[in-house]
Formats: structure tokens, C-alpha cells, sequence
């Protein structure tokens, strides 16, 4: 960025995180920003584009109206509804854990007016109730007790029952480590691309490795961003 465009981004910025706008609009989604949804480190993200940059670039660059999405950690609602833009409502189904983040989700969508199926549950191996962690960071919230100390127990489905019922050709998963149990020997049939964020520093860099390889052992080439980090995984008989 030439030096010129710089200063003007960075004052841009002073002026919105100033100013504290009540929704702001990320990749054509219109986000709530208000801190009566989301505390100030997440209004933040958005407001300096940060907020699940990668996930979006690789959504909008390989997703197409022909996809079935199945999302797996909901957020604030922003990934399910870019899906939804690319895709239609009737072409998204999210799965989000934490009951603190339902109001966010439907605000996003009242917000952009595009309502993809939003289901309140976990998603487990055999799909029992489950312990969930909360933390006053809403988005680091999850599975993994992370000594954040609140607890509460949560409704969950089978990774099996909800991929038979809804068939995906596409799966986004950010469910903050739980990946590595739910996702370790699933059958993925139909799916053609997976955008995933990892999380190594959660799981460690064994288990995170490991997950990859059994993307690789089932059909799986990694085609897009870091395996660290976010990544695009795509079918090999795709």
C-alpha cells in the first residue's frame, strides 16, 4: 500500500473506532457492532477488517450458488452469512455451541435480511450432552476447558447424523479445537472443500498434524492457506 493510502487507512480507522458505529459492513455483511452484542476487542476486529479475514477470502473465492453448507461454529453470525450470499439461505446450515452467541447470530441476520438455518447444539461423535467452557471472549469460547472457568452443559448431535442430513458439498469449521475429536475419522464423502481454521496452540501441533494427515489419508490435498492456521482443503476426486 503506497504511503498515502496508508495514512488514510490509518486515520480512517481513528475515526471509526472513535465514532464506534452501531453495525458495520465487512465483505458486504452487515455486522452488529454494538456493545449490546459484542464486547469492544470484537467490535474492534471488524471495524479494522481483521475478523475472520482468511476464512472470508477463501469463502468468496471458492464457494459457489451450486454449494450445500454445513458451518460448524457460528461466531457472530459473519461466515454463515457470507456462505449464505454466495449460496441462498436454503443452502446453509450452522451449528453453533455457545448459547450466549443465539441473539448475535439472529441480530446478524435480521441486520442483512438472508436467514440460513441456524441449529443451537454442539456437534460431538456420538452426540451427548457435553460441558462448555465460557470465557468473556465470546470467540475463544468452547469444548476445551481452558481454565476460563464458567461451565454449562449443552445439547449435542452427531457429526454422522447431521452430515447424512444434510449432505454438504462444503464444510467451514471454527469450533476452537474440538476439530480434532470431531473431525478425526468422520466419513466425508460428498464434501469437495474444507475451510477450517486450526488450532495447534490449543490441541498441539501433534494432534493439529495428525488431523491433517487424516484429511490427507481421505481424499484430501491441502489447497489453500496455512495448515497452522486457516486452510482450504479440497477433494482429490473432486
Amino acid at each position: 500500500m503506497a504511503p498515502i493510502k496508508k495514512k488514510y487507512a490509518k486515520w480512517r480507522l481513528k475515526l471509526i473506532r472513535r465514532l464506534r458505529p452501531r453495525t458495520f459492513t465487512v465483505h458486504g455483511v452487515c455486522l452488529p457492532t454494538d456493545p449490546a452484542y459484542v464486547p469492544n476487542y470484537v467490535s474492534n476486529l471488524v471495524y479494522e477488517g481483521r475478523y475472520e479475514r482468511s476464512e472470508a477470502a477463501i469463502c468468496k473465492a471458492e464457494l459457489s450458488h451450486r454449494d450445500q453448507v454445513l458451518e460448524l461454529g457460528g461466531g457472530i453470525g459473519f461466515m454463515g452469512m457470507l456462505c449464505a450470499q454466495i449460496c441462498g439461505s436454503d443452502n446453509v446450515t450452522t451449528y453453533e455451541t455457545n448459547p450466549d452467541l443465539e441473539r448475535v447470530i439472529r441480530k446478524t441476520h435480521e441486520l442483512n435480511g438472508v436467514s440460513p438455518t441456524l441449529c443451537m447444539h454442539a456437534i460431538s461423535r456420538e452426540g451427548s450432552e457435553l460441558t462448555f467452557f465460557r470465557d468473556d471472549n465470546i470467540i475463544s469460547s468452547g469444548l476445551i476447558d481452558r481454565s476460563f472457568g464458567g461451565e454449562t452443559t449443552v445439547s449435542a448431535r452427531a457429526i454422522a447424523d447431521v452430515l447424512a442430513e444434510i449432505r454438504p458439498t462444503a464444510l467451514v469449521c471454527d469450533i476452537e479445537g474440538a476439530e480434532i475429536d470431531v473431525l478425526a475419522d468422520v466419513d466425508l464423502s460428498g464434501i469437495d472443500k474444507i475451510i477450517i481454521e486450526l488450532h495447534p496452540k490449543i490441541v498441539g501441533n501433534e494432534a493439529n498434524d495428525a488431523l491433517v494427515t487424516s484429511f490427507e489419508e481421505r481424499g484430501f490435498e491441502m489447497a489453500g492457506g496455512e495448515t497452522k492456521k486457516v486452510a482450504l482443503f479440497k477433494c482429490r476426486m473432486g
